[in-house]
């Protein structure tokens, strides 16, 4: 009888992963979202004033932990480099992670929600039955489209594993570089 081991992803696969976890996230997120816009402006004719400041933060909650797990294999590609001490590094990175991932989750979210306001405030002018489905349409084929949680799910997560090579980089003390990659490090910058 034979079996079969299934090796944990690496690299290129995780980072696929990743991407796919976040699309699939933002892609519910923005259906649902279409729906509770159109929905409530049919409603009530219009949006509740905290509206977007909630769906934002929503949206930036959902994202974190998608951002964490990007920060976290650009730390572990960073990592890899035999120049990186990893003791070092897990003193020094643990608390900026999540504080970088605060941040990439809320200019995400923040992004998101002002280009659906403004479609949405477009459609608050007529509340027809007509310019409800011209909203629906304008809000699945633009700004909450499923091409945009792709693109989106895309950029985030090289948005995210670019800071985490950065926190790693800057994680280890300037002790520990030799002065033939500071000079380098000087150049490139």
């Amino acid at each position: 009888m034979m079996t079969t081991v299934t090796l944990a992803p690496v690299g290129e696969d995780l980072h696929i992963t990743c991407e796919a976890r976040m699309q699939a996230a933002l892609e519910g997120h923005f259906r649902a979202l279409r729906e509770r816009i159109a929905a409530l402006i049919e409603r009530d004719g219009c949006l509740p004033v905290v509206f977007w400041m909630q769906e934002r933060q929503a949206l930036a909650n959902l994202l974190v932990p998608l951002h964490l797990e990007g920060l976290r294999l650009g730390i572990e590609q960073e990592m890899r480099r035999p120049r990186f001490p990893a003791l070092t590094l897990l003193l020094n990175i643990n608390g900026r992670t999540r504080e970088a991932a605060l941040h990439l989750s809320r200019d995400a979210a923040q992004s998101v929600t002002l280009s659906a306001a403004e479609c949405a405030d477009a459609a608050l002018a007529d509340v027809s039955a007509a310019a409800l489905v011209a909203l629906r349409a304008a809000l699945r084929i633009g700004a909450l489209s499923d091409g945009r949680a792709e693109r989106l799910a895309g950029y985030q997560m090289r948005r995210a594993m670019a800071a985490g090579v950065l926190l790693a980089q800057r994680a280890v003390p300037l002790g520990s570089i030799s002065p033939d990659e500071s000079e380098t490090a000087r150049l490139c910058v």
